[in-house]
């Protein structure tokens, strides 16, 4: 079975869009506890899985252009 590179996922692990978003899997974590971050899907009460697309979208709407006001 070939490997398939986290980049060419669709739904990543924690551990996975961790990596993709250069945090570290607690904070993912954390975000969930606390109802905030990256949308995500609850496939079981204990098993997240985080769209690749959707990690990239929370993020570019997080992006700050220097010279411009911040909300």
């Amino acid at each position: 079975m070939q490997q398939v590179d986290d980049f060419e996922k669709k739904f990543l692990t924690r551990d996975e869009a961790a990596r993709l978003l250069g945090l570290r899997p607690q904070t993912l974590a954390n975000f969930t506890w606390k109802n905030e971050g990256p949308p995500y899907v609850r496939i079981s009460s204990r098993c997240l899985r985080y769209e690749r697309e959707a990690l990239l979208s929370w993020m570019k709407e997080r992006e700050v252009r220097p010279g411009e006001q911040e909300d």
